[in-house]
């Protein structure tokens, strides 16, 4: 993912991985939390994004098991990680709670992650946006499913009718 400077708040080092290699975290003047590492190769790889910081770290460490934070960096989201973390049917009340919030952010910039809530499987979560079109093209995606933007700049809508996916 590209992010211009001017459109940086904040960018700092929170953490470290396995590798050494730091992870960065820059926060965008419209709200959205990035965090960012170099993986084995020394590519920049993204670790995970959302609007809300406790939940792009829980996606970064899905996505990278081997990250070390800063002292004190998550004290204070330490009770929304816990809440994240409670249980898988926690998660999926928030998931579901978070994909039909009627709360839109003024935000035009769509993340490359969404929430999938397959509706035949009764299964939610995030998935990055090449992952679902995958999924899409090996027959794993029911017309059912339904998607949103994690940013929450979009209504809620089955992935069959979303313009970012190729259905059928």
């Amino acid at each position: 993912m590209k992010i211009d400077d001017h459109m940086v708040s904040i960018k700092k080092t929170v953490g470290s991985r396995g590798n050494r290699s730091p992870v960065v975290m820059i926060v965008t003047h419209g709200g959205l939390y990035a965090f960012f590492s170099k993986n084995n190769n020394g590519d920049i790889e993204t670790l995970g994004m959302a609007p809300h910081k406790a939940i792009a770290a829980w996606m970064s460490e899905k996505k990278a098991r081997d990250i070390k934070w800063n002292e004190g960096f998550i004290k204070s989201e330490c009770n929304e990680l816990d809440n994240l973390k409670k249980s898988k049917g926690d998660s999926f009340t928030r998931f579901r709670n978070m994909l039909f919030s009627s709360t839109l952010l003024k935000n035009d910039t769509k993340s490359e992650y969404y929430i999938v809530y397959d509706t035949e499987k009764v299964i939610i979560g995030m998935m990055h946006k090449n992952e679902i079109q995958k999924e899409i093209d090996l027959g794993n995606v029911s017309k059912g499913t339904i998607i949103r933007n994690v940013n929450l700049n979009e209504k809620p809508q089955f992935v069959s009718n979303h313009g970012d996916f190729i259905y059928g």
